[in-house]
């Protein structure tokens, strides 16, 4: 659950930075659907960000992200902003 759900956080960052396109993400949302994986959650979006600092992607004091220049074109970007990361988040929770 937690690696698609970090997916689909991943692509709205992409999203953001210009490298993938709303559809793409729509894409990815229908297929896991089509093979019921959680597309939402309800998360604690601040408690998240503190447990990366723990995170085994955590070096030198940044998280490693990986992220999509295009489906099949992956890259690793140390510099996404806490506030990009939250709002990335805040797109995989469910309303409650």
């Amino acid at each position: 659950v937690c690696v698609g759900l970090g997916m689909l956080a991943a692509f709205d960052i992409c999203i953001k930075k210009n490298k993938l396109s709303e559809d793409d993400r729509k894409v990815l949302g229908d297929l896991m659907e089509i093979y019921s994986l959680e597309t939402g959650t309800d998360i604690d979006v601040e408690k998240v960000f503190e447990a990366t600092s723990n995170d085994k992607k955590m070096e030198a004091g940044q998280i490693k992200f990986v992220l999509l220049n295009k489906i099949g074109d992956a890259y690793i970007d140390r510099n996404v902003k806490k506030e990009d990361m939250v709002e990335a988040l805040k797109s995989i929770c469910k309303e409650i």
